[in-house]
Formats: C-alpha cells, structure tokens, sequence
C-alpha cells in the first residue's frame, strides 16, 4: 500500500510567447510505503481526470514512469497524451493517481493555474464574456450595448472606488489531517492549594493489625452488658453493673462512659493477653474528672498499665527481672477534650506517645515481661472480685492491646526486615579472611528511607549460633549504619568445651540520623586465635530489622 503525502499543481514554464498557454500542467509529490518510509526506484503512475469525486469514467488519462528520490517526483501532465483545449471548460474537475492498479482517495479537486487566472490576450479564438473593461472602465455591458467613450483618447483614471461589502461568508471547508505531536512544554508552575474537602464517611471497619491481641471499638447500644474483641482473639468486655454504660458519645461512633467510682469493663485472662516482649496499650480518652489522681485506662495486673497520673501520661511495666513496677512517661492530656494516648515496650525501653508524638523515652533494659492469670481491665485497677481502685472518670474508645512495641492509631514506625533462609555453615576461618578482621554477612543488608529527622532507629539483629568442637571461638558482631560502626556485641556463651549448643541472640542497637535513604549492614569477626567462628548453623531464623521511632 502506497500513500500520497504531498502534491503541487503549478508549473511555470520559461520561453512561451505572452498570452500563448501551454499544454503541459507541473505536476509534484511524494509516495511513502505503508509503513510511513518513503517509496523508491521507477515507479509507473497513471493520472486520471474526472467530472466526479467518485466513480464515473476518465475523460483524460495518461500512464509515466517516474523515478522517485526519497519518494519525490516532479512531472508535466501531458507528456504522454496531450491535453484537450475542451478538457477544462470551467466545469469542477477531479484528479486521480493510481499505481499497481489501486487508486490513490480521495480524487483532488484540479484548481487554477496562472494561465487560466489571467489571459494576458486572446489569440485565434473568440471571447465569450458576461461584460467587458479596460483597465477597469465598463466598454460593453451585459446586453452587449458599448458603454464606453465614443470619441478621444481614453482619460485619465478615475479615484478608486469606495470598498463593497464583505461578502457572506463561506462554507467551513472539511478539517486538515491532524499534524505530528510538538514537543512538551516545560512544567508549569504548580497552582495553589485547593481548599480541603469535607470529610469522607467513616469506611468499614479494617481487619486486626499484626500482632493485635485485644480490641475494643465500643459500637454496641446503649444498655449492653458486654462488648466484643474486635481482633479476633475473643476476649470480650463484661461491663461491671454499676458506673459503667455505652455511650453515643464516643471518639467514633460509641464509647465506654465510665462514673469514676465503680465503673469498669473486664475480660478474663487468656494467654494472647500475655505478651511476653513486646507490648502496645492504645486508646482514645476524655477525661472529665479526678484531674490529681491515677486514673487508670488499661491494665493486665502485674503485668503492664496505661494510665493518666496527675494529667500526665504514664505506662508501667513488670518483668521477671526488675522488682515491682516501674512507672515511667510524660505528656499532658487535657480534661474534655478527646485525646490518643499509647505507651509501648519492647524489652529494653518505655515509650509514650500523645496524639501521634512521642513524650518519653525511658531506658528499660529488663527483658520479657512478668505473666499473671489476671484479667484484662479498661477504667480501673484490681483483679477478681476485688473492689477497683485508681478508676478513670470520663469517656474512652477505642482501646487497642498489641503484642508488638508499635502502636497502630496512628501510625508511629516504619518496620523493614530484612529475613532470609538458612545460611548453612557459613564461616570465617584462616582460608576465608585473616584473623580479626571484619567480614559482611551475607544477605545482611538493609536499605531504607528515614521519614523524620527528629526520630530514632532502633535495629535488631537475631542470629542463631552453633560450635562443633574446642577450635571454635566467640563470634562478635557488630551494626553499620551507612558505613559507619554504631554498635558491637559478642556471643561469649559458646565457650570451647561445647560440643554442641545453639542460642537465639538479639542484639539490638539505637541510632539517630537525617531523615532520607540510609543503609545498614551486619558484619562478624573471629577475634583472638579461633580457628572458626560460626554464623548462621543451619538455621532458618536469621534476621535483621529496622524501626523508626518518632
């Protein structure tokens, strides 16, 4: 398939005596493939003329062989079959090319050419006209009458007439083929801000979060006498009869309204309330009395406690190897007004945060918390039948319990892990590295972007170790953060007299930097006269994480 892209139908040609016009009509254009390249070589082109734009028989036709250039040619209509004087009689004509026996659509319409716009002379012919003038000046009229001056010379030109009216305008002619795509302009400015929309409807409900082990969204009518888990778990609320109702003025929708004397909710204890690492109590409060007491939100006696203190914000943790509690935050929460509080531990440090910002961060290296066979209480203290103590006043919702030191209202940390197979017998010894000398873990490198400049890193390495005999030496480890050591630490429990002995090591380092990407790699080193040291003994356990604390 050939296409027409360009035609011109104009030729002025040199020599010809004034007012003689010529039989031959310049002809150029251009033929491309189907595939937008241009055409090549001779190709033979037959020009046709017609009185139609379709169908109908030529009145005129001639075949040329024409060498294209680039798909270009240029040609004389009439080198082959000479034109008739009686072809172009004023009537619309219409021009075809076809080529292999296909015709190119659609038939262009044949225009003027200079000799056809302006006869300089007639000669060995007649003139039929409607008028005539010279130079302007009317001789004979439309009857044929002569209106022209009868004696003397002609006289000199006259002023020009005043401008006639604009004609009506003409029919819009069919649109042009669309031309080839510009180049993109350079961006724009950005606009500005448009004003913040209404708020959407509250969407449905979100299934539990990770680790979540206990949730309370307070939707159940007033008069109610228990509330659902909405994680999952199953440990529903039983509200005690007296001081304690639902509400419709909760944050969303319903809320716990508790009188600051006797009411309280509880559940009783199951072993997802045990969280034995890590731990996150959240909710929302409005707290409309007893601004100087301990009013309590959460609490697994013995275990872990979320409460407001003197209207200060406050989380308290029990392990196995601290004594007693220790209460430990800060943050200002308001009366009558709503408010997200959350406290998290995570084995070695109490956090607090109020409405999304953190506003303690208390060193609390004690490891696994203490376990009870208490319930789980939101609005007061006590276990059993015991009367409570330390009861809230006010309204709450929302109350969340997770097993992981993050809370999820709203979100406060990122968590990037980094979790691979079993590394198998992965070692350093005399063949692979020199003694103390630093080696990177395989697989043990993490990329990550830190959103807030203001907030910390905490990074977690688990490994697990194992040694098979008295060559076998200590295995220190040791944290980079793009590049830089921030932090090291030995395994000295594999001593050489264990034949066989696999641990579970966290080590665990704190870190600050500028918010944007940053890198952190593990590495090992065999120090002293080890002949081995061993990471990674076929296991599958092996990981390294990074949180951003706000």
């Amino acid at each position: 398939m050939r296409v027409l892209v360009a035609v011109a139908l104009l030729s002025l040609v040199p020599g010809l005596a004034l007012g003689q016009v010529p039989k031959k009509i310049g002809y150029q254009g251009r033929l491309l493939k189907a595939d937008g390249t241009p055409e090549g070589g001779v190709v033979k082109i037959t020009f046709s003329v017609y009185s139609a734009p379709t169908a109908g028989t030529a009145i005129w036709s001639e075949e040329q062989s024409l060498a294209l250039t680039d798909g270009f040619y240029a040609t004389f209509l009439g080198e082959v079959t000479t034109i008739p004087d009686t072809l172009f009689d004023g009537s619309v004509l219409y021009l075809e090319l076809s080529t292999g026996g296909t015709a190119m659509t659609p038939r262009q319409k044949v225009g003027s050419v200079p000799y056809a716009l302006l006869a300089q002379s007639v000669k060995g012919g007649s003139v039929d006209a409607a008028n005539l003038s010279i130079n302007g000046t009317p001789v004979i009229d439309a009857t044929g009458k002569w209106v022209g001056l009868v004696t003397g010379l002609q006289g000199p030109k006259g002023d020009p007439g005043d401008k006639g009216d604009t004609g009506a305008q003409g029919i819009q002619g069919p649109p042009g083929a669309d031309g080839a795509k510009g180049a993109d302009g350079a961006p724009g400015a950005p606009g500005a801000p448009g004003t913040a929309g209404a708020p959407g409807a509250t969407g449905p409900q979100g299934p539990a979060g990770i680790g979540r082990v206990a949730s309370y969204e307070f939707e159940e009518a007033p008069g109610a006498a228990t509330v659902a888990d909405s994680s999952g778990a199953a440990n529903t609320l039983t509200l005690n009869t007296l001081g304690t109702t639902l509400t419709t003025l909760g944050h969303t929708g319903n809320g716990l309204l508790l009188d600051g004397i006797s009411g309280y909710a509880q559940a009783p204890d199951a072993p997802a309330l045990n969280p034995r690492e890590e731990v996150t109590v959240s909710a929302w409060v409005y707290q409309t009395g007893n601004a100087t007491m301990n009013n309590c939100v959460a609490v697994k006696e013995n275990q872990y406690v979320l409460s407001v203190n003197n209207g200060q914000l406050q989380m308290a943790i029990k392990t196995f190897k601290a004594s007693g509690w220790s209460f430990n935050g800060s943050g200002p929460v308001p009366l009558n007004t709503w408010t997200h509080v959350a406290g998290s531990y995570d084995g070695v440090a109490i956090r607090t945060f109020v409405n999304g910002v953190m506003t303690s961060f208390t060193p609390f290296p004690n490891g696994i918390m203490a376990t009870t066979n208490s319930g789980l209480r939101v609005g007061a203290r006590g276990t059993g039948t015991a009367a409570p103590t330390e009861l809230f006043t006010g309204r709450v919702d929302e109350v969340r319990v997770t097993g992981l030191a993050k809370h999820d209202q709203p979100v406060l940390s990122t968590l990037v892990t980094m979790a691979g197979p079993g590394l198998g017998d992965v070692r350093n010894n005399s063949g692979t590295a020199a003694l103390n000398t630093w080696w990177d873990i395989p697989n043990r490198t993490v990329t990550f972007t830190k959103r807030f400049a203001s907030s910390r890193l905490k990074i977690t390495y688990q490994d697990t170790l194992g040694t098979l005999g008295p060559d076998y030496g200590t295995c220190i480890w040791r944290f980079l953060l793009d590049g830089s050591a921030i932090a090291s630490f030995s395994d000295a429990d594999l001593t050489a007299a264990t034949a066989w002995r696999m641990t579970n090591a966290a080590h665990m380092a704190w870190a600050t930097g500028t918010a944007g990407a940053h890198t952190v790699q593990v590495q090992g080193l065999r120090a002293g006269t080890a002949t081995e040291c061993l990471q990674g003994w076929n296991t599958n356990g092996n990981f390294l994480s990074v949180e951003e604390i706000p």
